[in-house]
């Protein structure tokens, strides 16, 4: 059962705790950030950068249990990750996302100038569970693809999957969370659209 947050017990004091050498200690840790839900997202992405792998282990555990879409760019970036536990959580964690995540990955796959072994185990985790979902059709191809490490056909089922998708949820991420003080005119309007999309598909803001 997952412990209801420790009274007095800060959200950094947690987050520090996610460092420490006593496995008990992180996994108690963890579980309270999961208790805490959706809000601490934002604190827990810079940890996905942390030279200590034991941290951003951590850092994508809490995240396959929030599948908060708001962590999506940071956990393609994951994806490419030098530790292999690490990888195969963000990639645990894009699947538990679902479709807010198809689009950044698809993207990613097309704008790779070389081929990124990382990368494609890592979409090839994803598309294995979206492929029974509503998405199936569309991933399916670019799934088996990259089954048989077929690099050039790989990225042309993406481009061509990035075409059955709704144009609105194609750079759904890029500069959205931008200073909206400096936002004007045409820039302030698409990015309203990119929000409101985010929240049909579902994504808390």
């Amino acid at each position: 059962m997952t412990p209801a947050p420790r009274e007095n017990q800060d959200t950094d004091d947690l987050i520090a705790e996610l460092g420490v050498k006593d496995g008990v200690a992180r996994q108690r840790a963890r579980e309270e950030l999961v208790a805490m839900g959706k809000s601490v997202t934002p604190q827990l992405l810079p940890l996905l950068e942390h030279r200590s792998e034991t941290v951003r282990w951590e850092a994508a555990k809490i995240l396959v249990s929030l599948a908060d879409a708001r962590s999506v760019p940071a956990l393609v970036e994951s994806i490419r990750d030098e530790d292999q536990d690490v990888r195969w959580l963000a990639a645990e964690a894009l699947a538990a996302i679902g479709r807010p995540s198809l689009a950044p990955l698809l993207e990613a796959m097309v704008e790779e100038k070389e081929a990124n072994l990382y990368l494609r185990e890592g979409v090839h985790r994803v598309l294995h569970e979206l492929r029974d979902t509503e998405l199936g059709e569309i991933v399916t191809p670019v799934y088996d693809a990259v089954s048989r490490s077929a690099s050039v056909d790989a990225v042309v089922a993406a481009k061509h999957a990035l075409e059955k998708l709704p144009e609105r949820e194609k750079g759904i991420w890029d500069d959205l969370y931008a200073d909206p003080r400096r936002e004007k005119g045409k820039r302030k309007r698409k990015r309203r659209k990119k929000l409101k999309v985010l929240d049909e598909l579902g994504v808390d803001q």
